[in-house]
């Protein structure tokens, strides 16, 4: 008599399926009952519960997901600060940011990104450009998303000279 017993594999397909149908509540259920089920949780449980509730605009839950690991990753901040930038959350978006570098996590492009869209998606275009100009102090290359997103807030910002000017700036193709 063998039976299958549930494993954090199992767990973590669902819980992404569910996050992919924008189904949240049932991927945070899931997650949640881990523990009774007797399945550990790990980075590969957190990062697609994050990202169910970030596809879903449920950035809070995003975040109290992410405050119950017992150690943050890069991936798994990364998600949190998606979910804040779904919403317009710009300064927690940053908040997390700079977390990651108190948590001896080094920024990435998709986490700087991130800031950067979320900072285009409020308007505040000057935090946009701040965290696109430190971007190369802390080793990280701005890719053309970090881009758009900075012009992007400048012209939303009515700072049409400066968006000329980062646009000026930009290696032109060969």
């Amino acid at each position: 008599n063998h039976q299958v017993q549930v494993n954090a594999f199992h767990c973590t397909t669902v819980i992404s399926a569910c996050g992919k149908s924008t189904l949240w509540d049932s991927a945070l259920s899931l997650f949640r009952r881990m523990p009774d089920l007797h399945v550990m949780r790990s980075e590969v449980t957190y990062g697609p519960s994050i990202s169910a509730c970030a596809k879903s605009g449920q950035w809070e839950l995003a975040l109290e997901v992410l405050g119950a690991m017992p150690e943050v990753t890069l991936i798994t901040c990364s998600a949190a600060i998606s979910a804040c930038t779904k919403d317009g959350h710009w300064e927690m978006a940053l908040a997390l940011l700079n977390q990651m570098s108190a948590s001896r996590l080094d920024p990435d492009t998709i986490s700087c990104s991130a800031c950067i869209t979320a900072c285009e998606k409020a308007g505040a275009w000057q935090a946009a450009l701040r965290l696109l100009h430190a971007m190369p102090l802390q080793s990280v290359v701005a890719d053309r998303i970090c881009y758009n997103a900075a012009i992007s807030a400048l012209a939303s910002g009515g700072q049409w000279l400066q968006a000329l000017e980062l646009l000026g700036n930009l290696p032109v193709r060969p």
